[in-house]
């Protein structure tokens, strides 16, 4: 999914793609909340997540990636801080993470992703 200029947030029902293992998005210019409606991706294996400048904030939901190998994420103008749901990511192999204007929090959050 490329340029999605006007949307604003997913529809709950994209979570109905229960056995996706790979989604990759990004130019999300209005996008402010993410992974709302991702409660059902368990199977999701990676996730590239790019140029998404409004993101104030990730949704606590990223527990519900229990197969995530590969996160990759870059360029948030608006993004403070990093989700709790990170520490949950146990089967993470790499991570991407590039351009974030206004992150303050990092370290503390990925603290339980050493291996």
């Amino acid at each position: 999914m490329n340029e999605c200029k006007a949307l604003e947030k997913f529809p709950i029902r994209f979570s109905n793609l229960v056995v996706l293992e790979e989604l990759i998005f990004s130019k999300f210019k209005n996008l402010k909340k993410l992974l709302e409606g991702f409660g059902n991706l368990t199977c999701l294996k990676k996730l590239f997540i790019n140029e998404c400048e409004a993101l104030e904030e990730f949704s606590n939901r990223l527990p519900t990636f229990v197969v995530l190998e590969e996160f990759n994420f870059s360029k948030y103008r608006n993004l403070k801080k990093l989700s709790k749901g990170f520490e949950s990511l146990i089967f993470l192999k790499k991570l991407c993470i590039n351009k974030f204007e206004a992150l303050e929090e990092f370290y503390n959050r990925l603290l339980n992703l050493a291996t």
